[in-house]
């Protein structure tokens, strides 16, 4: 379990710098920029998102269960996994375009800059994905810190270089300096990693690819691929559909609507992506070492069971914190996220409050899914649970937000959450066996919401010292209890 502390460790700086850059730095675009132009950032970030899953469908899961397995395979399996990824990327991009077309379609007016946007957003999208490649050879054989370090780079070259176009342009000029900046951070880390992977590739002469061996990549990751991608159309699905579900404000254009709401919502994400960035941070540290358990009924599950104890032990009493102390947080990034706009329902800090419930069923749940994903015999399976939880979702916003707006979609993305967690409670015990981690999990919910009771109570209108007071009383009968891990500890004891 150090190992795989001190991997995560690394893999947490990785997504903090990457994929995380886009919420750490959402996190201050909304005190640089009006909520309006906050809402276009996060139209466009979110389909960068989706974009990106869908260009990788998969492939670099499959590598790293490959070659964690058969290492010897590297050369080849990379030529075929660079062929697949490319064209995975094109057409990535070309959907992101004809996305915005159909929502700019809907809303009455098209505009060039949404489409040059959505350029921009293309061409991330295809370099990413082959930076992605990269990553997985190194994951696949647990050397974490190169492409840790390359993607610490490549996060100062985006988030630095959009902070500077915020401070120095205004307006549109500003978001589209900010994916400028996205694209050369992702050009120079699919450069460098590519070059690292080149050297440590067998220099056996050329390897060739083709289209029939990477189209069989895809197909063997098609299952994994669509699990993964439907679930984030669970999860991040609402922002893209309030654009084209909301009922315009009195006074208010389709778009101007949809990017208010848009901001205000994307806000409350943001800050609720800090968890899913460990929560990525830990499975992707995880699933060499769970794939290669897989078949180890025994052992699977003890190594399974620890890290859902982990996962539960630092994100129940942070979800706490986000639920008590919503309001103020929201006001950091304006009175306008706090308190809202006349004509627009709900605010930032009540989406907050209820997506805290949801980012907590999400992040324990968390590493069920890699459970599912290194488990061959669950191939199949995947795309009809990703299915499931995709259309849970959808269905939910489609009732709830031209109803109650951003409100609905919040309560939307709980409903869908209930759904995932316990679906995938039920098929982790068909792997493991028994439904163990879900009863060891409850003495974090319960300590925590302890907890969090109290200081709702006594020091919910003292935000910064409640969290200290409470985080530390947290860890302290933590460590009293027993429910602190024994890698973590002995590494605090330096044992």
């Amino acid at each position: 379990m150090v190992s795989l502390a001190r991997n995560t460790a690394w893999l947490t700086l990785s997504k903090l710098f990457s994929v995380g850059v886009f919420a750490a730095f959402g996190l201050v675009l909304p005190r640089m920029v009006s909520v309006q132009l906050n809402g276009l950032y996060t139209l466009m970030s979110t389909l960068l998102f989706f974009g990106s899953m869908a260009a990788t469908f998969g492939v670099p899961t499959i590598l790293i269960r490959t070659l964690a397995r058969e290492p010897k395979r590297s050369a080849q399996l990379f030529a075929d996994g660079q062929r697949a990824l490319c064209l995975g990327a094109l057409l990535s991009g070309l959907m992101v375009l004809l996305y915005l077309l159909i929502e700019m379609q809907v809303q009455g007016q098209i505009q060039s800059q949404r489409l040059l946007l959505g350029g921009i957003v293309a061409a991330v999208i295809f370099f990413d994905a082959l930076g992605g490649l990269g990553e997985a050879l190194f994951q696949s054989r647990e050397e974490m810190k190169v492409p840790a370090l390359f993607d610490v780079l490549s996060g100062v070259v985006r988030a630095g270089g959009g902070i500077g176009c915020l401070l120095w342009l205004s307006g549109h000029q500003a978001i589209l300096g900010v994916f400028l900046c996205f694209l050369c951070g992702s050009m120079m880390r699919a450069y460098f990693l590519h070059r690292l992977v080149q050297r440590h590739l067998p220099s056996d002469g050329q390897i060739k690819s083709s289209n029939r061996a990477a189209w069989a990549l895809v197909r063997e990751s098609f299952g994994v691929a669509t699990f993964r991608l439907m679930r984030m159309l669970r999860n991040r699905f609402d922002a893209i559909l309030l654009g084209l579900l909301i009922v315009p404000a009195l006074g208010m254009s389709p778009e101007e609507s949809a990017d208010l709401c848009r901001g205000f919502y994307g806000t409350a994400m943001r800050v609720i992506f800090v968890f899913h960035t460990f929560t990525m941070a830990l499975n992707t540290a995880i699933y060499p070492r769970i794939a290669r358990l897989a078949g180890a009924q025994q052992d699977l599950g003890d190594e399974f069971r620890r890290v859902v104890r982990y996962q539960a032990w630092w994100v129940a009493p942070l979800a706490a914190a986000v639920f008590i102390w919503a309001n103020p947080l929201a006001g950091w990034f304006g009175e306008e996220y706090r308190n809202g706009i006349d004509g627009i329902h709900g605010t930032t800090a009540q989406v907050l409050k209820i997506l805290a419930g949801a980012v907590l069923l999400d992040c324990i749940g968390g590493p069920v899914g890699m459970l599912l994903v290194s488990s061959k015999q669950m191939d199949r399976k995947l795309p009809v649970f990703g299915a499931i939880f995709a259309a849970t979702s959808i269905i939910l916003n489609i009732i709830l937000i031209p109803r109650y707006g951003m409100i609905g979609a919040a309560w939307s993305s709980v409903g869908a959450a209930l759904v995932e967690f316990f679906l995938k409670a039920h098929f982790a015990k068909l792997i493991i066996g028994n439904y163990r981690h879900l009863r060891e999990m409850i003495p974090y919910l319960l300590l925590a919401g302890a907890i969090g009771a109290l200081a709702n109570h006594y020091l919910a209108g003292a935000p910064i010292f409640g969290v200290l007071l409470s985080g530390l009383l947290y860890i302290m009968l933590s460590f009293f209890f027993g429910l602190v891990d024994p890698g973590i500890k002995n590494r605090l004891l330096r044992k």
